[in-house]
């Protein structure tokens, strides 16, 4: 076998636990999302103001991680 077919080997072996392993992050991230909003559309007064500040926060760092993932990937594919 040559090496780079050994290489292409490994990275397709790699590749589908890499991609389950973003599913699972994105589904956590969704769930994260969704009980701060349910928080949100539950609180009332000064505590809405609050929750609403708590979805944002967590949008903020989703988008953070996200952009994150992408460069890893990106960088996976070089």
């Amino acid at each position: 076998m040559s090496k780079l077919a050994l290489l292409v080997a490994v990275f397709l072996a790699q590749a589908p636990m890499g991609h389950e392993k973003m599913k699972t992050q994105v589904k956590e991230m969704d769930a994260r999302l969704e009980q701060k909003v349910a928080a949100m559309n539950a609180a009332k007064g000064e505590k809405k103001v609050e929750a609403m500040a708590a979805v944002l926060n967590e949008l903020l760092g989703q988008r953070k991680q996200m952009h994150e993932m992408r460069s890893q990937m990106m960088e996976n594919w070089k």
